[in-house]
């Protein structure tokens, strides 16, 4: 069979067929190679410029570095760029390692390129912020990873979201409508609208914020969202996060969560929804912290009106504390209506709830708090700069009512306050205060004009106002304290006045020189039984006025039972000057209290058996107590000083510089008169000025007005009539006497002192410094005459007085004096005459007496003196009977004082019948020692000497030693002659001298003399 030969057409078609095969290996090996290139190098760019353009239009500007194709992911483009290749500040950047992109194969097809889904891996998002001479900060968002789906009619919608943001991990989905708008976003490109400044200090702030929150452990962030690019109000979301414990600037919060759902127009017919809700269990910030914190927050459109908002807030707290106050059961509620362009809303209403309210100054169990605001239809006046923060305020209108509940402060108590007001630009009013507590009740109103910052006020009050000092400044406190107010029935207070406060934009101001010059207040007050300062009074009222910084008080009266108390006054707050004008029917001796303790004394001695009248003026400067002055008319009638009766006292007293001036006074008592032309005393010099002082009163009542001590003093001066005294100079007022300057004149009629006494007394006495003397003494006594005088030395402080005197005695009837110095009867007869001058002595050493003198007597008999009766035995027995008792015709003696010791060798008694000569001392410790000689007949007319020298032997017999006190002298026989006879002379006294037992003393023994006193 022959072979078959294949045809024309299957030569032909196996060669298509081999040349198939090789075209279909090409068109592989092409795919693979184009693949692998994809893969390794990238799309070129003519390949990868239309997957730009398609992502372009659908919102996405972009720069990338390469697009590869990934055998498993399809295309991915690397090295992506959102916006411009170069960062710019102020401007969000986001870059992605990756970004896949998933093609739409049915349009591929049709040769249209179309991209459904973008998947970021490894993003991140970077708004860097930057300020001139600032260092720049950022807000940065890493490790995104989504997946982006884009549908038809420009829609995105977004999936698995995931972010790492401020600490927290973000987790976000949502889908946008119209989505390619948002290149048109206008912060994207940096623009921030009309205050790009003010957008960016805003985001610089919140990524300071960011940078110091911190949490204790990541919190979980869930948002999704929804909405159309082209309308912000059609976005809605729900954002969800919770944080375990977390520390921020404003404080701390542990297990907190927070929900803010916004519900766009698209959801709601046209009106956006917002709520925001806040939970924790403790929330602590520097301002104070809570426990079971609520916060829920809605909002929405109006329903009629675009661009209006209506919220509604509640906060609640289990417990709130901070650094003024607490509180239990906190609760606040809150609608109001806004629009989008102003936070401040323009009509709401507020309610406050308060338990336990506790502060520093008091607590309550209950505080209220309701407030309405609204949007008056017509404009209200416009608001200027001046108004500062009240301008927003300007158009609304404002009312409100506040209720406290059993309010304890200290001892402050009030059952319930009731405040109430309102605001009606530029009006700001408290129409009505009102509590009632303490036994009364205060009722106040106000109100504040802010365009002229005037405020006017009124009260009416008659509560105890002491239970109230709780709520003063410590100063006020203080004050108040230190006027010791009290009363039984609790004060009347009513007032009104205004005052301008200072520019609302003046954040410091001076409230002294800017703000108490335009205060004004009148008003009045009055009480009934009370006390102020511990002083008792029936009632008290008066008005007031405060103005111009002046204070006055016009009609003050204080009533008491025995007259009434008036007062004018007016201070001046800028200069501190004050004047005060008295008049008072009271007794002064309520006004102890106000003195000091010493004075209080020197009141206690004074009684008013008639109430006297002062009438008194006072002025000066607060706190200026050098320039005091006074001025005052004194009239007291009927009263006693230490116990002394006065009839009447008035003078006129002037006080100003410290020096206090008495003129034309006069003092009266009974017939008696104490006057002076003037009377000065000046406190810092420490002394007193006497003009014409002239006195006709009795010295020892007036002593005893001055003081009981120098009253003992001149007890022993007894005047029988009032002497006359004048006086001028100057007196000290402290132990200072350098300056004093100070001249008596006396003249005195009958006057006793001690047991002696005198007819009439005259003298003048000079004290000029450390030294006083007493010039032309004159004293008539017992018939005769003394002169005298003395000065005395007082510059040894501590060391008493050196003094020394002169004084003369003539015609002093013995027997007279001798009867003042014992009241038994003696047979004293004589005149004595003396001489005493005191060279030195001090007051304070009784042995310092030094000096001389000489004494006389005529026509004598003076043996009842002891010193010199002690010898009338012994002349009586010796000599002659009868001769110790007779007359002396002349006695005479010259002596010598030396250490308060008088010494004399010539005391002489001469009589007819014998002399007796003494020679010794006598001190002033009343201490005799002294011989005693006899010479009979000595004195005998003619024969005299030639009588003495035949008794000779009868002299020396008698000489007799004198020794023992003045008033209990002891004699001895000196010679061995007179110690013989002496038993005989008084057998009788020597033989009870020899027996045992109390010797006796003669029968014929003389009076026994007081012991004057010592010397001073």
């Amino acid at each position: 069979m022959p072979k078959r030969v294949p045809s024309k057409w299957w030569r032909r078609t196996k060669i298509c067929l081999s040349a198939l095969r090789v075209i279909l290996l090409l068109l592989v090996l092409l795919v693979v190679t184009v693949v692998v290139y994809l893969n390794e190098v990238g799309l070129p760019g003519f390949a990868k410029r239309p997957i730009i353009d398609a992502l372009h239009a659908r919102g996405f500007d972009l720069e990338v570095g390469s697009i590869r194709w990934r055998w498993y992911r399809g295309l991915v483009a690397e090295n992506v760029r959102f916006g411009s290749a170069q960062p710019e500040a102020n401007i969000p950047q986001m870059s992605l390692r990756e970004l896949a992109l998933q093609l739409n194969h049915h349009a591929l097809v049709r040769f249209h390129l179309k991209v459904d889904l973008l998947t970021l891996r490894t993003g991140q998002l970077t708004w860097l912020l930057a300020e001139t001479n600032q260092p720049p900060e950022s807000l940065v968002m890493t490790n995104i990873q989504a997946q982006l789906r884009l549908l038809p009619d420009d829609q995105w919608e977004l999936d698995h979201f995931t972010a790492a943001f401020a600490g927290a991990r973000l987790h976000l989905s949502g889908s946008l409508t119209n989505a390619s708008a948002i290149r048109d976003w206008k912060f994207i490109h940096g623009h921030g609208g009309g205050e790009p400044e003010a957008l960016r200090q805003r985001l610089r702030e919140l990524a300071r914020t960011i940078d110091s929150i911190r949490f204790a452990s990541p919190p979980e962030l869930n948002v999704i969202i929804r909405g159309d690019a082209r309308e912000f109000q059609s976005f809605s979301g729900l954002i969800t996060l919770e944080a375990p414990a977390a520390h921020t600037p404003w404080g701390d919060l542990s297990n907190g969560t927070l929900l803010t759902r916004l519900t766009g127009s698209g959801e709601t017919n046209g009106l956006s929804k917002a709520e925001f809700i806040l939970r924790a269990d403790e929330v602590s910030t520097r301002w104070g912290s809570t426990k079971h914190f609520q916060l829920d927050l809605h909002a929405s459109g109006d329903d009629n009106l675009t661009n209006l908002v209506r919220a509604h807030v509640e906060v609640s707290a289990a417990q709130f504390t901070t650094p003024w106050a607490q509180a239990t059961n906190a609760q606040f509620t809150a609608r109001w209506t806004h629009s989008l362009t102003n936070p401040i809303p323009i009509a709401g209403s507020g309610e406050l709830r308060l338990a336990n309210p506790y502060t520093r100054w008091g607590h309550a169990d209950e505080l209220r708090l309701d407030a309405s605001l609204s949007t008056p239809a017509t404009n209200g006046p416009r608001a200027d700069a001046s108004w500062a923060w009240w301008a927003p305020l300007a158009p609304y209108y404002l009312d409100w009512n506040c209720r406290l509940e059993n309010l304890r402060a200290e001892d402050f108590k009030s059952q319930t306050i009731l405040c109430a007001g309102n605001w009606r630009a530029p009006e700001l009013t408290i129409t009505n205060l009102h509590t009632e507590m303490y036994q009364g009740q205060v009722t106040a109103n106000a109100d504040l004009n802010v365009a002229s910052r005037m405020a006017r006020f009124a009260f009416v009050s008659d509560f105890d106002v002491q239970k109230a000092v709780p709520f003063l400044s410590p100063k006020g406190r203080e004050w108040f304290a230190q006027q010791e107010f009290s009363w039984q029935s609790p004060p009347t207070l009513r007032g009104s006045g205004y005052v301008t406060l200072p520019a609302w934009t003046n954040h410091h101001p001076d409230w002294r020189e800017e703000v108490l010059p335009t205060f004004f207040i009148q008003g009045d007050f009055k009480v009934g039984e009370g006390s102020y300062h511990k002083l008792p009074v029936t009632s008290a009222r008066s008005h007031l006025t405060y103005s111009n910084m002046v204070c006055n008080i016009p009609d003050l009266e204080a009533v008491r039972p025995e007259g009434k108390i008036g007062l004018a006054m007016t201070a001046d707050d800028r200069t501190r000057e004050y004047y005060f004008n008295i008049h008072s029917t009271v007794d002064l001796k309520i006004l102890r209290v106000f003195a000091p303790e010493k004075a209080q004394r020197a009141v206690d001695f004074i009684t008013f058996t008639q109430m006297p009248r002062v009438d008194a003026e006072v002025w000066g400067r607060w706190r200026d107590y050098d320039h005091i002055g006074a001025r005052a008319e004194i009239a007291l009638t009927n009263f006693t000083f230490r116990g002394q009766a006065m009839s009447n006292v008035h003078g006129w007293l002037a006080y100003t510089n410290k020096f206090l001036l008495l003129t034309n006074g006069r003092l009266e008592r009974s017939n008696e008169v104490a006057t002076c032309s003037s009377i000065g005393f000046d406190f810092p010099g420490k002394r007193a000025f006497l003009t014409n002082g002239f006195s006709t009163m009795e010295t020892f009542p007036g002593m005893q007005m001055i003081g009981p001590k120098v009253a003992r003093d001149v007890e022993p001066y007894h005047f029988l009539v009032p002497p006359t005294v004048e006086a001028n100079g100057v007196i000290p007022l402290s132990d200072d006497i350098d300056v004093a300057d100070l001249h008596f004149k006396m003249k005195a009629g009958p006057f006793r002192w001690l047991k002696f006494h005198g007819s009439e007394v005259n003298t003048l006495v000079d004290w000029v410094g450390q030294k006083m003397t007493l010039n032309q003494l004159e004293a008539h006594v017992y018939d005769g005459t003394i002169t005298a005088s003395a000065a005395f030395d007082f510059t040894r402080p501590g060391d008493g007085a050196d003094f020394k005197f002169d004084m003369i005695a003539t015609g002093i009837n013995l027997q007279k004096l001798m009867s003042d110095v014992s009241p038994a009867t003696n047979h004293l007869e004589g005149v004595f005459n003396g001489h005493l001058n005191v060279t030195y002595a001090n007051t304070q050493d009784d042995k310092s007496w030094c000096g001389s003198g000489q004494v006389d007597l005529r026509n004598g008999l003076i043996w009842d003196i002891p010193i010199f009766g002690v010898l009338s035995p012994v002349l009586d027995s010796v000599i002659s009977p009868g001769l110790g008792e007779s007359r002396i015709n002349q006695a005479s003696a010259n002596f010598t004082m030396t250490n308060s010791v008088l010494h004399s060798d010539d005391l002489r008694l001469r009589s007819p019948t014998v002399r007796l000569l003494y020679r010794g001392t006598v001190g002033f410790d009343m201490q005799v020692d002294a011989t005693v000689e006899a010479e009979v007949g000595r004195d005998a007319p003619l024969v005299g000497p030639v009588v003495s020298t035949v008794f000779m032997p009868f002299g020396k017999l008698f000489e007799t030693r004198v020794t023992g006190s003045l008033t209990n002298p002891k004699r001895a026989p000196v010679t061995l002659a007179a110690k013989l006879i002496s038993p005989f002379i008084h057998p009788l006294r020597t033989l009870k001298d020899l027996l045992p037992g109390e010797s006796s003393s003669t029968t014929n023994a003389p009076p026994v003399f007081p012991d004057p006193p010592p010397a001073n």
